[in-house]
């Protein structure tokens, strides 16, 4: 199940308290809820999504939030516990595909801590 951040309030904690991961497609802000306390600290990774006006028109706008969210879902919706996730495409960019993008957003999960590295898996 897919966990979301509605609330700006929320997001606003993310992105001013989390660490921030970017390339020149994306920008990702993770924030570990460990810090508000031991009752947030085993719940499920939670995604929140800003895209800004200049994005684009909204089927531009939905559809960049729509790759996203299956992205996360299947990358990293049973991960890493804890962690709250804000997703901010770049004003200028349009997505091409759903590999360039997935290649993208998996090169700031991987560089963000979120997912395991390759080399440290099991074999």
């Amino acid at each position: 199940m897919l966990c979301r951040i509605r609330a700006p309030e929320e997001i606003r904690r993310v992105v001013y308290s989390g660490r921030r991961v970017c390339n020149g497609r994306f920008l990702v802000w993770v924030y570990s809820r460990e810090k508000e306390g031991p009752s947030d600290k085993g719940g499920p990774t939670r995604l929140g999504i800003s895209v800004p006006k200049k994005f684009g028109k909204a089927v531009a706008r939905n559809r960049v939030k729509r790759l996203l969210r299956e992205l996360f879902r299947t990358h990293l919706g049973h991960s890493r516990l804890g962690w709250d996730v804000v997703i901010r495409p770049v004003p200028g960019w349009k997505p091409s595909d759903f590999h360039a993008v997935q290649a993208s957003i998996l090169d700031l999960f991987h560089r963000a801590r979120l997912l395991p590295d390759a080399s440290s898996g099991a074999a």
